[in-house]
């Protein structure tokens, strides 16, 4: 993360951490170079947390800030999220960026086909008509992971987006 990303600015009540919104143009030909200034969002939904399907709708729920009517199943997660990355009636301001911590705990306890339709929710919402802009999600080892337990999170994630390709063509 960068300096300019490494302290919060404040707290948004919701549980996540506030920063500007992120352009990702002001190096241009750099798309790993980010600039974040003004009211817009980080967001760190810690995987350890997301075990399971209720956990992870508890967790994303607490870091987006869903509203209370959250009904905590897929097709409620999709609508959330797509709210929270694009709340209906404001203007378009980029988006949070969606820092997911230990990913190979994301969905670990329930079948494999959970966490690739996971991606295809994650894909829905970020090619969905009027989105208000990119949906960055940044998934990372946990602190205390190995290389070899690095590699198994990759390797989790790389079968579950080849299966969620699979399943939406």
């Amino acid at each position: 993360m960068s300096a300019a990303a490494s302290a919060p600015s404040g707290r948004d009540g919701g549980g996540g951490e506030v920063f500007g919104p992120a352009r990702w143009d002001v190096l241009p030909g750099r798309s790993w170079a980010g600039f974040a200034a003004g009211p817009g969002r980080l967001r760190v939904v810690r995987g350890e947390h997301c075990r399971t399907r209720p956990a992870l709708f508890a967790e994303w729920a607490r870091a987006l800030a869903f509203p209370g009517y959250f009904g905590h199943n897929w097709d409620a997660f999709e609508e959330c999220l797509g709210d929270a990355i694009q709340p209906p009636g404001e203007a378009p301001d980029g988006g949070p960026l969606i820092v997911v911590t230990a990913a190979g705990s994301l969905l670990a306890d329930e079948p494999g086909g959970q966490l690739a339709l996971l991606l295809r929710i994650l894909d829905a919402v970020a090619t969905a008509p009027g989105a208000g802009g990119p949906l960055r999600v940044l998934f990372t080892a946990g602190a205390d992971a190995g290389s070899a337990a690095t590699a198994e999170t990759e390797r989790r994630l790389r079968a579950a987006g080849r299966e969620a390709r699979i399943g939406t063509a």
